[in-house]
């Protein structure tokens, strides 16, 4: 009887390994998982900062908002229309 156990020793130190690989293997895509969703939180806050950039942006850069800068630094907005220039050939 003996024998037969001592027989079966390679095949189960092969299916322990095959355990320990398993295990091995569930902890890493348990990490990487983790590693996803902290990297899609950041990016979504990545997003509502480039948002709220390009929102102050165009905020800044309505005609109102840029008469305002214009006229604390005492420079007059020309309302007049601009005049073409014709050809020197016409």
């Amino acid at each position: 009887m003996k024998i037969r156990y001592l027989n079966n020793v390679p095949f189960l130190c092969f299916i322990a390994l095959l355990g320990v690989i398993y295990i091995s293997n569930a902890h890493s895509v348990e990490k990487k998982l983790r590693k996803i969703e902290l990297l899609k939180k950041e990016v979504k806050e990545e997003k509502w900062k480039y948002m709220e950039v390009q929102t102050k942006i165009i905020h800044e850069s309505t005609e109102s908002q840029l008469a305002k800068k214009l006229n604390d630094k005492e420079i007059k907005i020309n309302d007049e229309a601009p005049v073409k220039l014709n050809g020197a050939g016409e």
